[in-house]
């Protein structure tokens, strides 16, 4: 799994969350890092992915997407490896259910900060989409520039 990693790391193209993310859904191998492939078996596997996924079921999807990507690329340079893996069903997982201001909570949370401030929360809170791209915007000032509505008071 090391080698794997490296070799995605060292040929680019991959961001740095990407890397992270990698790096943690390979700590839950740590217990097998040891066994050889060619011992790797299926029951082994899925006892440690049903296990994980009682708790954290997305996180056990990342991770045994990722032992299948290994895998593929260990029996791609000549390793030999248990083909009852691949086959392990994905981890089903149902997703979170999403939560969302109402509009007038929404007017009231901007209403507390200054105005160029509050329309950028009124602007994301309309849009919808994560906090990620309204946190990594490097200039407020074209947003800014935009009329505010009304404040709820």
């Amino acid at each position: 799994m090391e080698r794997l990693l490296v070799r995605v790391e060292t040929t680019g193209g991959i961001r740095e969350k990407t890397r992270l993310h990698y790096r943690q859904c390979a700590k839950v191998w740590e217990s097998v890092r040891s066994t050889r492939l060619p011992t790797l078996r299926r029951s082994t596997v899925e006892d440690i992915i049903l296990a994980r996924a009682q708790k954290h079921p997305r996180s056990a999807k990342n991770e045994l997407e990722l032992l299948k990507r290994v895998l593929h690329d260990a029996k791609g340079r000549g390793q030999r490896v248990d083909e009852a893996i691949f086959e392990i069903a994905p981890v089903k997982h149902r997703p979170r259910r999403g939560r969302a201001l109402t509009v007038w909570e929404l007017y009231e949370l901007a209403s507390w900060f200054p105005e160029h401030t509050a329309r950028m929360i009124l602007i994301a809170g309309q849009l919808g989409t994560r906090q990620n791209v309204w946190f990594n915007l490097g200039s407020t000032e074209r947003l800014t520039a935009l009329s505010a509505p009304p404040y709820v008071s």
